[in-house]
């Protein structure tokens, strides 16, 4: 089951995230390969924590736009840990080791959109032109210019030599306000003495736990989508009387499909 565990070290929030059951969900749902699925993959493990980090009342979307090969990028997590995701182009292949892939080959001119429904709250919108284009680089950019948050972001994504998922895993420091240049220095020695991208979820979990840090939570997360005929019914709705007889006479039926999990529906 994949999971956020959040936990509290010298003046730092750390919130660090195994989406490895998500990720494989998420690729076979869309039928992502190679760079598709390694780029859908790293965005789950970046993207599903954000319920944790920024808002644990509310519901959290996560868009990327992109003129690269990737156009759309969908991330969707609800305050109750459930997650959804769509890929526009699933099929982007990339020509090497898939452990060596980089996202910033996958998007060109994107931006990062963030959006907070919250009932308790004010809901709450952002977007960020992706300089960086590594997903990592450009959160981190988000936290600080969007929340003000000082941040440090890693990922972690190991594939077997058939690109099958092992491993989709992040980790991220929020500084708290009482932080100082001796805890930032801390992180920086530690992320230099202890490399996430080849220690993953499970070694630095214990590492941290044997430096003292303290749990404050931990978060299941399922993929899991929303879908529904009652739904779908109201996305019909968006069509005139004379468009539906239109398609129904050329298809004999209307139909359907989700974008997240493929599910299709048939009106007849």
């Amino acid at each position: 089951m994949s999971k956020v565990i959040t936990l509290e070290l010298n003046n730092s929030l750390i919130f660090l995230t195994d989406a490895l059951s998500i990720a494989k969900v998420a690729s076979k749902k869309q039928n992502a390969v190679s760079l598709s699925k390694h780029t859908l993959a790293k965005s789950l493990a970046l993207f599903s924590p954000l319920g944790q980090i920024i808002s644990k009342t509310g519901d959290i979307s996560t868009i990327i736009r992109s003129k690269g090969k990737i156009q759309n990028l969908v991330v969707d997590v609800n305050h109750n840990g459930i997650v959804r995701s769509y890929i526009s182009d699933p099929n982007i292949i990339w020509d090497g080791n898939l452990n060596e892939a980089l996202s910033m080959f996958a998007f060109a001119d994107a931006y990062l959109r963030i959006r907070i429904l919250d009932p308790t709250f004010a809901s709450w919108d952002s977007e960020i032109k992706m300089n960086e284009v590594t997903l990592v680089d450009d959160l981190a950019q988000f936290f600080n210019q969007s929340q003000q948050i000082a941040s440090a972001v890693f990922s972690c994504l190991k594939f077997d030599k058939d690109e099958n998922i092992q491993e989709a895993s992040s980790l991220i420091f929020t500084l708290l306000p009482q932080a100082n240049e001796e805890n930032i220095k801390w992180i920086e020695t530690f992320m230099k003495e202890n490399s996430f991208m080849q220690l993953g979820f499970k070694k630095t979990l214990k590492l941290l736990l044997d430096q003292g840090a303290k749990i404050h939570s931990e978060k299941k997360l399922q993929w899991k989508c929303s879908c529904s005929i009652s739904k779908m019914n109201k996305a019909l709705k968006l069509l005139s009387d004379k468009e539906i007889k239109e398609i129904k006479k050329e298809q004999g039926k209307v139909e359907i499909k989700c974008n997240f999990c493929h599910r299709s529906f048939t009106l007849e």
